[in-house]
């Protein structure tokens, strides 16, 4: 985000939000289909920078569907009731019996989330969610190639290496993510690694839970749980450092 100001992210990421909530999904499906045929056009012509714009407009698009996968169902009906039905935080904090400084903390979470995402990163919160990683690495696959199959577009060559690297410390991430869970399945109680894959592996199911609540589940200490969590986190910083 600009370090001069910091709030032109969130800006821009609410202006993707309320954009998302006025596309229906017929109109996406239409842009697709222009965008398709834009990019039949050479490529240093004006269609063929439509076709470039539909495509960011379409990431910007999936980008506010990975945001809200991530969220809370209680977070997911303040984003419709706010950015789809217009309606002011007043009345939704009537609405979801939350008081209005709680669904402004969830506001600017979920937009500065979104202000991240809109640069192609990955949060601390995304190392358990493999669909999010997924997701990711599906948009940054569209835009990589787009820019490599081109041969007269002008764009930054450094930019373009910044994504190449971000896809490939997010498939690995998304590799460790699916290891820890065929390790849970795999292994059984007599297993000495036993508790630390199921901690991770509960996290990852209820990535939105507390270290209070995944105690519970696994039915172990919050020592325990904070110890394990910690361990996966050391292994997999790297990836969205």
């Amino acid at each position: 985000m600009n370090a001069i100001n910091p709030d032109l992210g969130l800006y821009v990421a609410e202006q993707i939000l309320i954009q998302r909530f006025k596309t229906s999904e017929k109109e996406l499906v239409q842009l697709g289909q222009l965008a398709r045929f834009c990019k039949l056009e050479p490529e240093d012509s004006k269609r063929y920078q439509t076709y470039l714009s539909l495509q960011r407009y379409k990431i910007n698009m999936a980008m506010v569907d990975i945001v809200i996968m991530g969220l809370t169902q209680e977070m997911r009906d303040f984003v419709k009731a706010r950015y789809r039905d217009d309606k002011s935080f007043h009345r939704i904090a009537i609405e979801l019996f939350v008081c209005e400084a709680t669904l402004h903390k969830w506001n600017r979470f979920i937009l500065q989330a979104l202000a991240t995402m809109n640069s192609y990163t990955l949060t601390g919160d995304d190392i358990y969610r493999p669909n999010v990683v997924r997701n990711m690495i599906h948009l940054l696959d569209l835009r990589i190639n787009t820019f490599q199959e081109t041969k007269k577009l002008e764009y930054n060559k450094i930019w373009l290496a910044s994504l190449v690297d971000k896809r490939r410390r997010y498939r690995k991430l998304l590799e460790t993510l699916m290891e820890v869970q065929a390790a849970y399945r795999e292994s059984d109680t007599e297993d000495r690694n036993y508790v630390r894959y199921q901690v991770i592996n509960e996290k990852i199911c209820h990535s939105n839970e507390n270290v209070s609540q995944i105690a519970g589940r696994c039915g172990v200490s919050l020592s325990t749980v904070h110890k394990h969590l910690k361990s996966y986190m050391d292994v997999v910083q790297k990836y969205i450092a």
